[in-house]
């Protein structure tokens, strides 16, 4: 029952070119099947994407504004067609006061989120908010953060006898992968 209903789904929702092929004993595609498909979208899914180019804009002038526009426009691209969204369209229908926001570096970013993902230690350079001179710190790095205009990294401390502490990205410097 379950793969009748989803093949009722793939053949009558998504409208994909699929055909029992008794030779096989398995259903099969004839025809183009899209790359991406384009998924029937909520109300609540709109309002999260309005939401989400909103944040985006805070972002211009930042060193990550180019990777969050292309991401943004290949999301845009996969909506279903019928939903009838447009960015302009849902411009006079939200606001959002963005907030001040340090530019930190995107190369730092993807070296602390794949450590993360794969529980990788890293090292960096750090200046302390008191202390105008740098120390190296090695780190296990758990989570990312977003506070008051800042990112922050929460990661155990080598060094301090693994507590748990929160970096400010922007007063990191050469981070590496060690191990």
């Amino acid at each position: 029952r379950t793969i009748s209903r989803d093949i009722k789904f793939m053949t009558g929702t998504l409208q994909l070119p699929l055909k029992f092929d008794r030779e096989k004993g398995a259903y099969i595609y004839h025809g183009d099947v899209p790359e991406m498909l384009n998924l029937p979208t909520t109300e609540s899914e709109l309002f999260a994407v309005a939401m989400a180019h909103k944040a985006i804009a805070q972002y211009e002038g930042t060193s990550f504004e180019g990777p969050l526009k292309t991401a943004f426009a290949k999301l845009m691209s996969r909506l279903d067609s019928d939903s009838g969204m447009t960015i302009e369209g849902w411009a006079g229908l939200l606001s959002f006061q963005p907030f001040a926001t340090n530019d930190s570096n995107p190369e730092e970013f993807e070296i602390l989120t794949y450590a993360i993902r794969q529980h990788r230690v890293v090292d960096f350079e750090y200046c302390g908010q008191k202390d105008s001179s740098s120390r190296r710190r090695e780190v296990e790095p758990h989570h990312l953060f977003y506070k008051l205009g800042g990112w922050y990294l929460l990661a155990f401390d080598r060094q301090r006898g693994q507590i748990m502490k929160s970096f400010a990205l922007c007063r990191m410097q050469d981070v590496t992968k060690t191990h």
